[in-house]
């Protein structure tokens, strides 16, 4: 860590890593914002949505933000930075007292990177007024974060209880609001929209308030939203996501994005449910280096496997990602030859035991492909499918000096080995040798890990990006404060745990 301090911070580094009397005015700017960020967990690792259990790892994150900026101004100046880069709305107060805050306190709007909007619509139609009001303070909030890099929206603002008892109703994007997206086209790098799951009732947002951002490089969309029938140029993306939701009808998607232009994509993911994989890889798939096939709803039983059929039409690929079913690693034997491919990663369930035993051998001793060893592949824990960057948060790539590592959170452990990345309670669970039992474990994003003291515990450099991995053009962003999910706070008076 100290060969990352210029030669002015180092002595006073040594000093206070040596265990030395000093105090905390002693230590300067740069290596306080270090500390800072390897205490706090890696945003990747904490997902926003769900976290309104006062228990999630988003909310003790934000415990540790708020803590930091409460041992003293100097400390807060630094702290409060981390406190507003990342901002999660759960509900109407949040929203209004954001907007508040940033009326009162402008200069934060400057500090705040990305934010995912997950507030509920009112209950009733009958309550419009309370709807307007948040559009406002929306639009507002947007306007004055004038660094904005990353904006997500979840479902919640749009699904409304209909005036029937029991109906859902898809209430329709603000204009207004589309228009303070478009307002941040200098600055807005990425945009999601996470349904929040079933086949109904999905917001369908104007895809005309991004196009003119002419630095967007990371988009997650619906595969059904009406733009993916229509002629979109983003010429500067990189990064495309289309799994977190699934048309499961009959409907033909062969033609979805097919005139779509994207001449700099690099990073896909595809729903394995939504077979639209021949057309969009002839059409998009030449400038492709890390293709994923996600599984989100277990249906790998009753499909065919995208990830041998269609790999061919991608000729830059080097890094692919898919579900195996079970645990059926030998799967990867069907994939052809391909001369670029060098890495890849097949999420199976608990790697543990007697299968990891088994493939280690397997990884030893056998090639795929010529130029793809069984040594450049990985298992990854389906119990950690919920951690949507995991292969590369955790790149293959990594020197093998640094490996094995474990990574630890509030309620999280993560092992990164050369051979897979895996949650650390499988080598308490199932010792070598033991028989596993997959139904001892869930995919429920993590609630089964035990969970740790203190807050994080990294080993450097183990949580890199890959070189195909779309970054924010940011070049003073750490690795851990990336705009892939943290938490917020507006106002130290509010009683709302959540923010």
């Amino acid at each position: 860590m100290l060969n990352r301090l210029c030669t002015s911070c180092r002595p006073t580094a040594k000093r206070w890593l040596s265990g030395q009397a000093g105090v905390a005015d002693d230590l300067p700017a740069e290596l306080l914002d270090i500390i800072f960020r390897f205490v706090l967990p890696p945003s990747e690792l904490l997902d926003p949505a769900p976290s309104r259990n006062p228990s999630s790892r988003w909310a003790h994150a934000l415990s540790a933000r708020r803590t930091l900026t409460e041992v003293c101004w100097r400390w807060r100046s630094f702290a409060q930075t981390m406190l507003y880069e990342d901002i999660a709305l759960h509900d109407d107060a949040q929203v209004q007292a954001l907007a508040q805050t940033l009326r009162t306190t402008p200069e934060l709007g400057a500090l705040v990177k990305r934010i995912v909007v997950d507030c509920p619509a009112p209950t009733r139609l009958e309550r419009p007024e309370v709807r307007a009001e948040t559009v406002r303070d929306l639009t507002d909030i947007l306007d004055k974060c004038t660094a904005l890099r990353s904006l997500v929206f979840t479902d919640m603002p749009f699904v409304a209880e209909g005036t029937t008892r029991g109906t859902m109703m898809v209430l329709e994007f603000p204009q207004a609001l589309a228009d303070a997206i478009a307002r941040r086209a200098l600055t807005l790098q990425r945009f999601g929209q996470w349904p929040g799951g079933g086949a109904h009732h999905h917001f369908r947002f104007p895809i005309s308030a991004i196009t003119p951002c002419e630095r967007l490089v990371s988009l997650a969309i619906n595969v059904e939203h009406p733009a993916s029938e229509e002629h979109i140029s983003l010429p500067h993306l990189e990064e495309l996501d289309l799994s977190r939701q699934y048309d499961l009808s009959r409907v033909d998607h062969s033609q979805r994005f097919a005139t779509w232009e994207m001449p700099r994509l690099r990073r896909l993911v595809l729903p394995v449910a939504t077979e639209l994989y021949k057309t969009f890889l002839q059409t998009h798939g030449k400038t492709l280096m890390y293709l994923e096939f996600r599984d989100h709803l277990d249906v790998l039983s009753s499909i065919r496997q995208p990830f041998c059929q269609y790999v061919h039409l991608c000729p830059s690929l080097q890094h692919l990602v898919f579900d195996a079913k079970g645990s059926d690693f030998l799967v990867a034997n069907e994939i052809l030859p391909h001369p670029t491919l060098q890495y890849i990663d097949i999420w199976v369930n608990s790697p543990a035991a007697g299968m990891r035993t088994a493939f280690l051998e397997v990884r030893e001793h056998r090639t795929i492909a010529p130029g793809t060893r069984w040594k450049n592949v990985r298992l990854l824990d389906r119990a950690l499918h919920w951690v949507a960057r995991l292969p590369t948060l955790f790149p293959p790539d990594t020197p093998s000096a640094e490996l094995p590592s474990v990574h630890h959170t509030p309620g999280l452990s993560i092992t990164h080995t050369e051979w897979g990345v895996y949650g650390s309670d499988l080598d308490l669970l199932y010792p070598e040798g033991q028989a596993l039992d997959n139904e001892d474990r869930t995919g429920d994003g993590g609630n089964n890990f035990t969970e740790s003291e203190g807050s994080v515990e990294m080993m450097e450099g183990s949580a890199g990006t890959e070189g195909s991995e779309v970054e924010d053009t940011d070049p003073s962003d750490d690795t851990y404060s990336d705009s892939e999910e943290d938490s917020s706070v507006f106002e130290d008076s509010q009683p709302n745990s959540e923010l």
